[in-house]
């Protein structure tokens, strides 16, 4: 089928069909659609903008769906849902295309999948929804406040319930305001081979504005751009590397130096690992280890671009393989697997995956984590323990708790000129990193020193 047609609504509709109804993660379901088809670049962005946005929405679009629907949403097929979803989401939180365009390409989508009934369903929903555009209210803040941030935030409500007891209502739907609008666009500049005004100089003539990141040196965060980041010269000559801020930090806080031994734990797909590389200036070694042996590939892929040869990659479930490498590092950085309730701006569909029961099962394999890495580190090294959550279960009780069964080992605070302006969770636990509060993925990090072997 030709490009021409392939509408940004018709990619929407069908690549968020795949990521509901075959769970499907959306960045990797539309990289492959655009693969298999050449859809004009105006028309990619729009239908990423489209995907992104119904899925971060979704629970206030299927809200007000609910509203006028006689049929459930359970019983409507996947791929009208989609449509409708699709539709919803540029007449609610869209503007710049007019609403009767809107509501007739979603007919005429219906039509070309199903019949006149189905257009005529679709039909008959979004013009219903128009019409009681203003007399629909979500419920009552102050008689249901975790009600009111799920639907007009759009999250689980189990996950703003958590929330609210740990902070007040309107820090959570700052909170989730926040993750409804799309990330920013922040790169590392790759000091093996530049520094910044290098970077943006060379960005520049591909259209790219920089601007300089708000706590790290090295971060540039993007705006504007004619080409794809990929396809600039900056990027295919490895001047840079795609990485928020807060993951940079773990990485300073580790401070790993030319010439060490350094370890990065569950490494794929490498940001960290060539920032640590940057950071030694290419001298000395860094196992990079990941359960996954494809995503390793996306590790030695990085080191290529950018440069970096001191990187030695291993396969196998970190648990197993440090057992062999007893008391050696200098250095090791541990960024754990987690629920990732940090960077739900950047994945949408994530906050619909995620369920308590991991939060509550993830400690038990991050404290083994834990436990297998520090028995790698040798006296007077130091240690991060890192995540991407921002569940204290993942972060400071994990730590805790680790500290409480080794006597070998000390809580540090990070270097008060690194993390200025921010505040411990409690004094030796860590710093965690908060979307609305500090502008970065939200991030945990904890800084740990091996005192002597372990008795």
């Amino acid at each position: 089928m030709s490009g021409a047609k392939w509408s940004a609504r018709r990619v929407a509709a069908e690549v968020l069909y795949r990521v509901e109804s075959r769970e499907a993660y959306a960045g990797m379901a539309l990289d492959s659609f655009f693969q298999k088809h050449p859809v004009p670049a105006r028309e990619r962005a729009f239908a990423t903008e489209l995907v992104y946005g119904a899925l971060r929405r979704r629970n206030t679009l299927h809200w007000l769906l609910e509203q006028v629907s006689r049929r459930p949403l359970t019983e409507i097929d996947p791929r009208l849902l989609a449509i409708l979803e699709t539709a919803v989401y540029q007449l609610w939180f869209l503007s710049g295309s007019p609403e009767y365009a809107v509501v007739h390409e979603a007919v005429e989508l219906a039509r070309q999948g199903g019949h006149a009934g189905t257009a005529g369903f679709v039909n008959g929903v979004l013009r219903e929804l128009l019409r009681q555009r203003w007399q629909i209210s979500y419920p009552d803040p102050k008689e249901d406040p975790a009600g009111h941030l799920s639907l007009a935030g759009s999250h689980p409500r189990w996950l703003v319930e958590r929330w609210l007891g740990r902070w007040g209502f309107s820090e959570v739907q700052r909170l989730c305001a926040l993750n409804n609008q799309p990330p920013p666009v922040v790169i590392r500049v790759n000091t093996l081979r530049t520094d910044g005004a290098g970077l943006a100089a060379a960005l520049a003539r591909d259209g790219y504005i920089c601007r300089p990141g708000r706590w790290v040196a090295e971060a540039l965060q993007l705006q504007a751009g004619e080409v794809p980041l990929a396809k600039t010269s900056a990027w295919q000559d490895g001047l840079c590397q795609v990485q928020d801020e807060s993951s940079m930090m773990a990485s300073l806080v580790l401070d790993p130096r030319p010439g060490q031994f350094v370890l990065d734990v569950c490494s794929a797909p490498g940001g960290k690992t060539t920032h640590l590389a940057a950071l030694m200036k290419n001298r000395g070694r860094l196992l990079a280890i990941d359960v996954h042996a494809h995503r390793l590939r996306l590790v030695a892929e990085n080191c290529r671009r950018l440069g970096v040869s001191i990187v030695q990659t291993c396969p196998g479930d970190a648990r197993r393989v440090l057992p062999n490498l007893p008391n050696l590092a200098d250095r090791i950085l541990l960024d754990a697997p987690c629920s990732g309730t940090g960077v739900l701006r950047r994945r949408p569909d994530a906050r619909w995956r995620i369920n308590p029961n991991q939060i509550r099962d993830l400690p038990v394999l991050q404290g083994e984590l834990l436990q297998a890495a520090a028995n790698c580190l040798r006296p007077g090294g130091r240690l991060v323990y890192s995540t991407c959550s921002i569940e204290p279960e993942e972060n400071e009780q994990v730590v805790a708790r680790f500290l409480a069964e080794r006597s070998d080992y000390k809580a540090v605070d990070p270097p008060a000129n690194l993390l200025q302006g921010l505040t411990a969770v409690k004094p030796g636990m860590g710093v965690q990193l908060l979307p609305h509060r500090h502008g970065v993925d939200g991030f945990f990090i904890a800084c740990l020193e091996r005192v002597s072997r372990q008795e």
